[in-house]
């Protein structure tokens, strides 16, 4: 196509179907200073015939939901995405790598394939990085330290963090999407306000019962705790259907960790006292048998004492 307009994509899939020659022609017609790419719904997808940089062309008003299925394909995207409100949702087999300091500031979603950032590649103004069970957001590319997570950004999902991560002051781990194990194949620091949110069922299923942050071995990565800034207050627990006592297996780190946990270990979840502790090369929270409500101790007590004057006055008739 050589048509020199506006591009949307409105709905479904619109597929990079025929080569792009750049300045002439291609399949979303020819460059031209209105001949942006506008998302409204749709999503652009790459074939086996096209993996060219379009980010060049995107619009950049404000709440752009820019969608790409990368459909097996590798592509690179040089232009910074800058959208404000703006979000990015990657989707399909296939890597797409972001090397500019994109500014668009909504949630970043990875559902399929990988997410990946080369060593200038940023996405510090997106809230909330939302890794699917069948995507990978990869951070290897920007070197030894990895990515910094911002004050207030948050990784969550079901899917795997590949790289270095640390997490700044304020930042947010939340694994699983509804409940799931959120896996990081790389070095994991925490800060002294990181913020972790785990929902809680049955103790007995990690991942399936109750979130898990898992550290994988492929990148001889470890979780490093700190010298004992980790405490209770860093979590923050939400107790589902079949929450009860025993032993929840938070943190599974197979290749060990650094430092140790701090000195307030203890806490409450609902009625429930509970305790986080360092063991082997896990963080485990063990909870222990509900304590009843001095309300309901009193109540109880009250029926004891009348279910014992029954009795005495049975006895003596």
């Amino acid at each position: 196509n050589t048509y020199t307009g506006t591009t949307t994509f409105a709905g479904g899939n619109l597929r990079a179907g025929v080569a792009e020659t750049a300045g002439t022609r291609g399949p979303f017609g020819t460059k031209t200073s209105v001949g942006a790419l506008v998302f409204a719904g749709g999503t652009l997808q790459y074939s086996t015939a096209n993996a060219y940089d379009y980010s060049g062309r995107f619009s950049t008003a404000a709440g752009q939901p820019v969608k790409i299925d990368t459909n097996g394909r590798d592509v690179t995207f040089a232009t910074a995405l800058n959208s404000s409100g703006g979000t990015l949702s990657k989707y399909g087999s296939g890597t797409l790598t972001l090397s500019a300091v994109n500014t668009y500031s909504g949630i970043t979603t990875v559902a399929g394939g990988t997410l990946a950032l080369d060593y200038n590649g940023s996405i510090a103004n997106s809230p909330t990085i939302l890794v699917g069970a069948a995507g990978t957001f990869d951070v290897m590319g920007k070197g030894y330290y990895g990515m910094t997570l911002a004050a207030n950004q948050e990784i969550k999902g079901d899917g795997i963090v590949n790289g270095d991560i640390l997490l700044g002051d304020g930042s947010v781990i939340s694994p699983g999407t509804n409940v799931g194990v959120l896996s990081f194949d790389g070095n994991l620091v925490l800060s002294p306000t990181t913020v972790f949110n785990f929902q809680l069922g049955s103790p007995d299923y990690p991942g399936t019962s109750y979130d898990q942050l898992r550290m994988l071995v492929t990148n001889f990565g470890f979780l490093d705790l700190g010298m004992g800034i980790i405490n209770f207050s860093n979590f923050n627990f939400t107790a589902l259907p079949g929450f009860a006592e025993g032993t929840y297996t938070l943190f599974d780190c197979p290749f060990g960790t650094a430092g140790w946990l701090g000195s307030s270990l203890d806490g409450w979840i609902g009625s429930n006292p509970a305790t986080l502790e360092f063991s082997g090369a896990s963080v485990m929270l063990n909870v222990a048998t509900a304590v009843p409500e001095p309300g309901t101790v009193a109540l109880l007590a009250v029926a004891g004492l009348a279910a014992a004057a029954t009795v005495l006055r049975r006895r003596r008739r």
